[in-house]
């Protein structure tokens, strides 16, 4: 009786108090209770526990935001500080490779030995403090009395003696892997320097430069190659046989003095080369060091990529070979063109614009220690007489930089895939990709921030990555494979679905993009890894902004269908977008009135 009466009271509390155990208490307690008034105790009750759940969840979401920013500060850190590492690097690879640091070799070992005695000079002059002052005085009158004696010559000065150049033949391999060497030229000839190996290519430059040189040959020009490979770059002796079995004149010039070279024993390129004394050349071109230290760092800059050695062989080589026209890849080999003939017709294949590397790459962290000023890119443009821009963007920037100088457009030219392989059924996608700073970092990112999403919309998803840049990535996520190189590329492509291209930004034209296209096989981008690419061909990208956007678009193409009428129509409009005839024509007109 007395739970009867307290009824009224009881199903109040199932909508203020404890519902659940209220009405549970009136149920067993055997009275007549409504089945509506507990269902709807436990429905308040389950209402209050998800609320309470939603606001634990709510507090461990803002938890793990913060704890996100913190990582996202971390990395960020990380990555402005890492040009300032890469510097710190360069400059200390400078310290070790400059001729004051050898020279002081014995005074460091002497020092180490016998650490008092390095005291004694600096108690010396801490004592004397205008004695300092005085050798320092000293020094710079003898250094401008030197550079005033050798700079009065009329003949390119013999300056400090840094070895001479020993010639060394290729041993040319039958099986160095080389389908097809390329024709000897009988026209007009052209010296290509540069600094990269472009064959065998392994990346987007190489590929550049090799695509270029075999239209040369294929036109009928006369052409000998030189590579002076940067220091700590020299190819192995199998990649300098690979490469000297494809082109027919081809020269390695080393910055220790060995000349490698697959001519003929008696040929007159050759003629008087062996033994030549290497000159300085700093005094005739009038570099000053010392003048302030950003003019320091470019004239190193040049000095690494184009050596005194690799001058004083293209001086002799200009001489026996009397090329018709200097194709220079990268403005950095501009360093040797005032000392060539007036009457050689100078050509600079820029493939990047280095002035624009502050806005469009620097920003976000990534470098390569090769960015300068707008005014320094022009006065090594000027000294050429013609310049390439890889893309219509850069074109205009160079015209702008050196307006005085003539300015073609020449890309870069593929096969296309004519016969049509339908897109696997498996979801592979591919990147292939060099081990430059700008394809690291856009791996990494794609990894961390793209890839969880691309596998829980297609579980079976799979990243495989060719190519220098897989070496950067310490630990493979689930569903990535890191190949490395490849013995074909072409199989590589075969079997992917989608083609990756993650860079964010950069320079030039985007070659793995026009790769991948013209492999017939949909590329996701951003948009820098579009600059350049025919707009006949942009229909056939998919260009994301970010990197949710991104993961978006690479699930979307793994699930959707494609048939071959559309690969078809893709092989028709790239077939015309990336011949040969049509990338390389301005060039053909320049040399044709050369």
């Amino acid at each position: 009786m007395h739970i009867k009466t307290s009824l009224p009271a009881m199903i109040e509390d199932c909508f203020v108090g404890d519902q659940t155990s209220t009405a549970q208490s009136i149920v067993h307690s055997g009275d007549s209770v409504p089945a509506a008034v507990v269902q709807r105790g436990s429905s308040v009750r389950s209402t209050e526990s998800w609320e309470r759940s939603e606001a634990e969840l709510i507090t461990q979401l803002e938890t793990m935001k913060l704890a996100l920013k913190e990582v996202y500060d971390e990395l960020g850190e990380r990555d402005r500080l890492r040009p300032q590492l890469e510097d710190a690097r360069q400059e200390l690879q400078a310290v070790y490779a400059s001729l004051s640091w050898r020279v002081a070799a014995p005074l460091r070992a002497v020092s180490a030995r016998f650490p008092g005695l390095s005291g004694r000079p600096r108690a010396l002059a801490r004592r004397y403090p205008k004695l300092l002052s005085v050798l320092s005085r000293a020094d710079r009158l003898a250094r401008r009395v030197l550079r005033t004696l050798v700079g009065s010559s009329t003949a390119v000065p013999a300056m400090i003696k840094t070895g001479s150049i020993s010639l060394r033949p290729i041993e040319v391999r039958a099986n160095a892997g080389v389908s097809q060497r390329l024709p000897r030229g009988s026209g007009k000839r052209v010296l290509c320097v540069g600094h990269v190996m472009p064959f065998p290519p392994r990346a987007g430059n190489e590929y550049r430069i090799h695509r270029m040189l075999s239209w040369l040959s294929d036109e009928g020009f006369d052409v000998l190659v030189i590579v002076c490979p940067l220091r700590n770059e020299m190819p192995s002796e199998l990649q300098i046989a690979r490469a000297a079995a494809i082109y027919p004149q081809f020269i390695v010039c080393g910055h220790d003095g060995i000349v490698r070279h697959n001519l003929p024993k008696d040929s007159a390129i050759l003629s008087g080369m062996s033994g030549t004394r290497v000159r300085e050349f700093a005094t005739l071109l009038e570099e000053e060091n010392g003048k302030d230290q950003r003019a320091d760092e470019l004239l190193g800059v040049l000095r690494t990529f184009c050596p005194d050695v690799l001058i004083e062989t293209l001086l002799h080589i200009e001489q026996n070979f009397k090329p018709r026209t200097l194709l220079a890849e990268y403005v950095f080999m501009t360093r040797a063109m005032t000392l060539l003939r007036a009457d050689l017709h100078k050509i600079v294949d820029t493939i990047d614009v280095f002035s624009s590397k502050a806005h469009k790459v620097e920003r976000y962290g990534v470098t390569d220690g090769l960015a300068m000023s707008e005014t320094e890119e022009a006065m090594l443009m000027a000294r050429a007489d013609v310049l390439i821009g890889i893309q219509p963007a850069e074109s205009q920037e160079i015209e702008r930089l050196a307006p005085t100088r003539k300015v073609v457009t020449v890309g870069v030219d593929f096969d296309v895939k004519e016969s049509v392989l339908a897109l696997p059924p498996k979801p592979v996608v591919l990147l292939v990709a060099s081990g430059n700073p700008m394809n690291v970092k856009g791996l990494q990112d794609f990894l961390r921030y793209s890839w969880p999403f691309v596998r829980r919309e297609v579980p079976q998803a799979e990243l495989r990555v060719v190519g220098d840049v897989g070496a950067s990535v310490d630990f493979a996520p689930e569903g990535v494979h890191i190949l490395g190189r490849v013995e074909s590329l072409d199989d590589a492509y075969a079997d992917a679905r989608v083609v990756i291209n993650p860079t964010i930004a950069g320079t030039g034209l985007k070659i793995k993009t026009v790769e991948a296209l013209s492999h017939l096989r949909p590329v996701v981008t951003f948009p820098a890894g579009v600059d350049g690419v025919a707009e006949a061909a942009l229909s056939y990208c998919r260009v994301a902004t970010d990197w949710y956007a991104f993961a978006c678009e690479v699930a979307h193409v793994l699930s959707a269908p494609q048939d071959a009428t559309q690969l078809e129509r893709r092989s028709r409009v790239l077939v015309d977008c990336f011949s040969a005839k049509a990338v390389y024509a301005p060039l053909k007109r320049v040399l044709d009135e050369i």
